[in-house]
Parts: C-alpha cells; structure tokens; sequence
C-alpha cells in the first residue's frame, strides 16, 4: 500500500483503542517493526494483562499517547468508534486500519482501510506488506494477533489458516512456542475479580443454552470469556469506568449469534456505542441508564435472535 510504504523512516505515532489487547498491541509493534526506528506506539491507557506480557516478551517501549509531541503521522489501528478513541481529540489520522465495521459515531482518516471479512487487524496489516517484506518478528506478532482475536482459531477462517501457514514459515518461534507465549496465567487480581463476578451472576437458560449476566470491578472481557471458558454459553459482563458502563459480550461459536449485531442494537436503545464480532463483542453506555435494565434488554434481544434461528 502506498499511504503505508511512504511512511517509513518518518515520525509516526500508532496508537489504538483504550484497554488494548494483543491484536492491538501486535498490529502497532509489526507497523513499528515496518516502518522504522521513527515510529512510537501510544497509549490511551493501560493494556490488558495478555497485552503486557507480549510487550515484556518482546522488550518492547509503549509511551502514554499523552505524553507523546514530536511525530509528524497519524495512524490508528484495530479501532475507529470515537467512543474507543478519545484520547486522539479531533486529530485526523492519516491512516486508520481495522477489521471492524464503521457503526455509530466513528473517526474518518485521511485514508482508511477497514476489512469487514478479517478476523483481526493483524490479518488486514498483513494484506498491506509484501511477502518477501515481511520479518521473523512481523510473522511472529500478526500470528499471535490472529490466534487470540479469533479465539484460538475457533472462529478462523479460510483465509486465516491460509495465512498461518505462510507465517510459521516465517516465526522467529514455533507454533507451539507461540501457544505457550499467550497462555498467561491469571494474576491475584484477575482472580479475585473473577471469584466476586460469580457473586453477582444471574441465569439464564433457553433453548438449552446458559446466558449469565453479571458485574465485575474490572476486565470485564476477559472475565466474560472466563464464563464462557467455563460453561456458560453467553455471557455478559459489565463493569462501570467514571461516568459509563462498559459491558462485553462473549458466546460460543455453536450458539451462531452475532454480537456485534446485538450490541450495536442496544447501543442505539440507549445512545450508547458498540460493535465487535460475531463472538466478542462490546458496549458503552451511560450511568445514567438502569444497569439492569440493559442486561434485560441484552438478554431479551438474544433470546430473540436464538427464536429466530429456530424458526428458520
């Protein structure tokens, strides 16, 4: 791609959504790896713990975006919602890449590239570098973007095992090393949010499937996926950040749901934002809404879509 091509050797910052996970911090570190030394990752905040330890791994520099001045590019990755990217004002980037579709209020780049049928943003940088430009490091950090945002290969597609197979090739590690590098065991606090979330749970079962809604302090999504690890076939958490509550949505892949169309549809109930995946999906609503009330609403709007497969 040419936007992308000119850019090397430039002062350029990548940043991306608040709460990065891997595929966010994967898709900024291969674009830095790409670019050259005078690119600067910044984020809006903390990375989730997975995020973290993929830095660590790779002795990697995340400034906070705050605190970065001196760049003359732009670029946003795996996020265009403006609801997950205040922390950029009303700066234009130059270049905006993502795999998740525009809905709502969402930011407009100089120049976008948004694939709509790509598991991650990992796959869609991937599609913007040449084979033979590609390095050992590259390979390595779009593969690990791949693995985790389709859940394990869960939900991949052709082209993503397409893709994987070109990669391992390529990997500084193997894929069994790359699987041991995301299995990140939970930390104290991540199992004492875990331990009090299953305090607030409430069931749900229809049509055979367990949906569970409940509360956490914090990480909501990676203690949604804990549920869903562990029985629950939808789960929907929310935890509550200054003045909105954050819920995330995650299902199996049997269940056939689109999330991302869920959450949108509530969004829109309560002027909020949302978007995500067919799995993975989040939202942001206001305090001033009944907590409640949404949960009902989430749940009613998938017990819908569950009676609608069965009709078909």
């Amino acid at each position: 791609m040419q936007q992308l091509t000119k850019l090397k050797g430039k002062k350029v910052l990548i940043t991306f959504h608040a709460f990065a996970d891997v595929d966010a911090i994967c898709s900024a570190l291969t674009l830095k790896h790409y670019l050259g030394d005078g690119c600067i990752i910044g984020a809006p905040d903390k990375m989730n713990e997975e995020a973290r330890h993929i830095i660590d791994y790779f002795n990697e520099k995340v400034h906070q975006y705050k605190e970065v001045k001196d760049y003359d590019y732009l670029i946003v990755v795996d996020a265009n919602a403006k609801s997950l990217l205040k922390h950029i004002k009303d700066e234009q980037p130059y270049l905006i890449i993502d795999h998740h579709k525009p809905e709502g209020e969402y930011v407009q780049g100089k120049h976008n590239v948004i694939e709509n049928d790509a598991t991650s943003a990992c796959e869609v940088i991937l599609q913007l570098i040449d084979d033979n430009e590609v390095t050992s490091k590259m390979a390595t950090c779009i593969m690990l973007g791949l693995i985790t945002d389709t859940a394990f290969l869960r939900q991949a597609t052709h082209n993503t095992f397409i893709n994987l197979a070109k990669l391992v090739d390529k990997s500084e590690l193997k894929y069994s090393e790359i699987i041991e590098l995301l299995k990140n065991k939970m930390d104290l606090q991540e199992r004492v949010v875990f331990m009090k979330s299953c305090g607030h749970v409430k069931e749900y079962v229809y049509q055979q499937n367990l949906i569970v809604t409940s509360f956490a302090g914090s990480m909501q999504g990676k203690i949604a996926t804990m549920f869903v690890d562990n029985g629950a076939d939808v789960a929907i958490i929310a935890s509550k950040q200054k003045m909105e509550y954050k819920l995330s949505f995650r299902a199996r892949p049997h269940t056939h749901l689109k999330l991302d169309e869920i959450a949108i549809a509530i969004s829109q109930l309560y002027k909020g934002s949302g978007g995500g995946h067919e799995y993975a999906a989040a939202l942001s609503i206001g305090t001033g809404n009944s907590l409640e009330k949404i949960f009902e609403e989430s749940v009613n709007e998938i017990k819908k879509r569950m009676n609608k497969q069965n009709n078909e």
